[in-house]
């Protein structure tokens, strides 16, 4: 039956009115019979926008509301673009299931010429949403989907590969007969500010949704301005090659074009081990270490030594594929950390290794090399070497690199300030280690100043004239040096001039 027929144009009811309609049973009662019949249009009440509750964002980057709803059966979904450059950090979808119910949300890169996904890359993010996740207690609405690490969309200039500044949510209805077809709630006239979202049938053919311009009900978290100011500082994204013979170590030599502070590093994923290929684990031996992404500078060295030189930042690449019950992470991926343990700044013009070692659980993609490679490409991305072990000789690979992704914080010159209204600042040194200068002119009256961290809490305060120095020692209210990362100087004068100046404290 064409999925058109199964849509209806929902009642818009106030929030008492909906307190007194559907009780938690009442809706696993109606929900249930629009799961039972198909062809019966969904019995589910509009939802202006989905529901803060539980967000993991104070201030939405989007949102936007609903009139009308479709129902997924097993297999079919909908595909949602979204608006050019956005940072994406988590996002709800007005998506609800009968009782209970099985998902699949992808981010693309989305391709506006073809309407379509990049067929060059793989998904950004996927998440399994689990049946227990859709539960009686926020009324078996999808929850709120975090990415971790957040998606960027923005790169820096003569980047290898740049990522794409446009993005699609890609939901499926997971194919079994034990779960409920999921709900889809949409506004028939959406936001002009975001492309049409349309319907995918079970075969995979795109379909059509009521209305001249139809949106998904959504709300966006984008991050605040220290995760929007994050861009991809180098990145091979196509992923047309894979990695079968999982070699144990491997090492790509790559530059940025400018100065970044790295926040982390993500890699193409087809598929995890959770062991190294036909190895035998008695009891009394040790598991498998787990895979380790790090940064090493070559010194100079032409291709990477049998002992390779101490890593400048490392951690362990998350091999966790248990998203909870019947909730697996689907594979292909980008897969990353959460962090590292303290900065370090990529400085332009200058090699560096990515280096991944206790790799072979790991089945990654790289990109086959042509020889048509641009300049950008050429003078971004460098030699790919591999070996067997962490005692073997170092194979170089003439016709492919590997793919990956370095995301950091770009630090700009502090020499000459940008001029705002009159009212000067720079901050030198930049990166600080233990006093950070502020020097300022041009105010009117009286300066005030407050330091954030990346989290929005105030860390440090000072005050002075029209003009002169602060001295800044980096140490929290409580005296103690503060962690190594980024902050945010605001400056105020009595006139309503501001100015807000990035400084990263290194360890």
């Amino acid at each position: 039956m064409p999925a058109r027929t199964w849509k209806r144009a929902l009642p818009a009811l106030a929030a008492p009115q909906l307190e007194r309609l559907i009780p938690a049973i009442a809706v696993t009662a109606l929900l249930g019979l629009a799961a039972a019949a198909p062809t019966r249009r969904p019995a589910v009440p509009a939802m202006p926008s989905p529901t803060p509750g539980a967000a993991p964002c104070v201030e939405f980057s989007h949102t936007g509301g609903s009139d009308d709803a479709i129902l997924c059966a097993a297999g079919s979904g909908l595909l949602q673009p979204l608006p050019d450059g956005v940072t994406l950090a988590a996002c709800s979808l007005s998506v609800t299931s009968g009782t209970y119910g099985s998902a699949t949300l992808r981010v693309h890169e989305f391709d506006p010429a073809t309407l379509a996904p990049d067929l060059e890359t793989v998904a950004l993010r996927t998440q399994a949403v689990a049946p227990s996740s859709f539960s009686y207690v926020n009324g078996f609405a999808m929850p709120w989907i975090t990415f971790v690490p957040p998606i960027i969309t923005g790169s820096l200039q003569h980047v290898a590969e740049p990522p794409r500044s446009t993005l699609a949510i890609d939901t499926r209805s997971n194919t079994n007969g034990y779960y409920s077809p999921l709900t889809a709630s949409y506004a028939q006239e959406g936001s002009p500010e975001f492309p049409a979202a349309s319907f995918i049938p079970a075969g995979g053919s795109t379909g059509s949704l009521d209305g001249s311009h139809p949106v998904l009900a959504h709300a966006l978290c984008g991050g605040d301005d220290a995760l929007r100011s994050l861009r991809v500082a180098q990145s091979v994204r196509r992923t047309n090659v894979t990695l079968g013979d999982r070699p144990a170590e491997l090492v790509q030599r790559f530059r940025v074009p400018e100065a970044v502070v790295l926040r982390w590093i993500e890699v193409a994923e087809a598929v995890v081990t959770t062991g190294v290929a036909s190895a035998v684990i008695e009891p009394d031996m040790p598991a498998p270490a787990p895979p380790v992404i790090a940064i090493v500078d070559p010194e100079g060295a032409a291709g990477p030594p049998t002992t390779m030189p101490p890593s400048l930042v490392e951690a362990t690449l998350s091999t966790d594929v248990y998203n909870g019950y019947y909730g697996n992470v689907p594979f292909p991926r980008w897969a990353s950390h959460l962090d590292f343990d303290h900065t370090i700044v990529l400085q332009p013009g200058h090699d560096y290794w990515l280096y991944l070692r206790d790799a072979s659980p790991l089945t990654l993609y790289g990109r086959a090399l042509t020889g048509s490679e641009g300049g950008d490409f050429t003078a971004g991305v460098g030699a790919f070497h591999t070996r067997t072990g962490a005692t073997a000789a170092w194979t170089p690979a003439t016709d492919k690199v590997l793919a990956f992704k370095i995301v950091g914080l770009p630090i700009g010159p502090t020499g000459v300030p940008p001029r705002t209204n009159g009212f000067l600042m720079q901050v030198a040194p930049n990166p600080v280690s233990d006093v950070a200068k502020i020097t300022w002119s041009g105010a009117v009256g009286p300066v005030r100043f407050e330091v954030f961290d990346p989290r929005g809490r105030r860390v440090g305060h000072g005050e002075g004239g029209a003009a002169g120095t602060w001295a800044w020692v980096v140490t929290g209210r409580d005296g103690r040096p503060l962690p190594a990362g980024v902050y945010f100087i605001h400056a105020r004068d009595t006139a309503g001039g501001h100015i807000v100046r990035q400084v990263v404290i290194v360890r």
